[in-house]
């Protein structure tokens, strides 16, 4: 028949190990929020580390999720922390010192 038969690709099976890493990795951090959000102490160390991560580096980046999950979860937890992020994010689009496009980003969460 004039169907090609698909070569396998090495690159694919060495993504699909990366990927597979990943989520592992994500399933972990998930348990651990999961325990964390009920020790107030804790959890308020967690989301600021997760904020300054955000902060420094998804608001600069493109296609990146795992941390915006990770403080969507933990802000979907905690009503004060949801609060912070917006105020975060409020604050970000204000300041004349980071790019335009920080900026932008920063209003697209808001949206």
């Amino acid at each position: 028949d004039g169907e090609k038969e698909k070569v396998p690709n090495i690159g694919d099976d060495k993504a699909s190990n990366i990927v597979s890493k990943l989520n592992a990795m994500m399933e972990i951090v998930m348990q651990y929020l999961r325990i964390v959000v009920e020790q107030r102490q804790t959890s308020l160390l967690v989301f600021h580390s997760l904020l300054h991560a955000f902060g420094r580096t998804i608001l600069k980046s493109t296609g990146t999720r795992c941390v915006q999950h990770l403080l969507f979860y933990i802000c979907n937890r905690q009503l004060d922390f949801a609060e912070s992020f917006l105020r975060f994010l409020l604050g970000r689009i204000g300041n004349i010192d980071l790019s335009g496009r920080e900026r932008s980003v920063a209003a697209a969460y808001l949206s």
